[in-house]
């Protein structure tokens, strides 16, 4: 699909994940943080999973584990089987959605980063000086964790320039691009980031915003997995991933 092609010329084949032409958006000025749209806020306001009493064992437990409601709320939302929500999310998200509570786990994509500040006319020079951390490799060795090290590059590329940084992450279990807020009906990159830290039940929700937006959701009421897997990951990967999908959705139905 046409943002498949769009990302591929800027990231490597196989880092084109969850991939669209938004990269190419309009920037939004870091005053937007605070900024919630309706919908989000209609979102927040009806999502099951947003107060403590949601969760008498440990409020903890929205950061580790996607319950059976979850996934039927979404699944009603799109109008399909619950059985195709979860095999979509046992192929596409593969791991945990956080790092730690309030952390979500993330990507930080340094060919995004340097694509993304030249076009915003930030100099790669300046930045490598004020942000030598994201220009680095991960250092899982300095800062203890994948995970730790990747937030770290994130912070260290905000001091050049917050908003470009988080729009050159890929975010929480399904590791959309913060390019790709609009696509889920965020009103900024700061909202979508708030959003994905929340729970793994609201990155269900983004995921399940991109995919309606993208019409990707004809696929997965078809079980045509081969379709969905080719315009969400693309590349070589599609007869596998859709293999493994129709695998998951046939147990999951049983």
């Amino acid at each position: 699909m046409k943002y498949y092609r769009e990302l591929q010329r800027i990231l490597p084949a196989g880092l084109a994940l969850v991939a669209i032409a938004a990269f190419a958006g309009s920037q939004q000025p870091a005053d937007t943080a605070n900024v919630e749209n309706a919908a989000t806020q209609r979102l927040e306001a009806s999502h099951h999973d947003l107060t403590e009493d949601d969760f008498p064992d440990s409020a903890a437990d929205r950061y580790t584990r996607l319950t059976e409601l979850d996934y039927r709320k979404v699944a009603d939302e799109l109008g399909v089987e619950v059985a195709a929500i979860k095999a979509l999310a046992k192929i596409e998200a593969g791991n945990a959605g956080f790092v730690a509570p309030g952390k979500p786990i993330i990507n930080f994509d340094l060919t995004v980063f340097r694509q993304m500040l030249r076009r915003s006319g930030i100099s790669l020079a300046e930045a490598r000086r004020k942000a030598p951390v994201a220009f680095a490799g991960v250092n899982v060795r300095r800062y203890g964790s994948y995970g730790a090290a990747q937030h770290a590059r994130l912070r260290s590329a905000s001091a050049v320039s917050r908003d470009v940084a988080y729009k050159s992450t890929f975010w929480g279990m399904f590791q959309i691009g913060g390019f790709n807020y609009r696509q889920c009906d965020c009103s900024s990159v700061f909202e979508f980031a708030k959003l994905m830290s929340q729970s793994e039940a609201m990155q269900l929700e983004l995921f399940a915003r991109f995919i309606r937006a993208n019409n990707l959701v004809r696929y997965v009421r078809a079980r045509n997995w081969y379709a969905f897997a080719k315009a969400y990951n693309g590349g070589r990967v599609v007869k596998g991933y859709a293999a493994r999908m129709a695998r998951e959705y046939a147990r999951f139905k049983r």
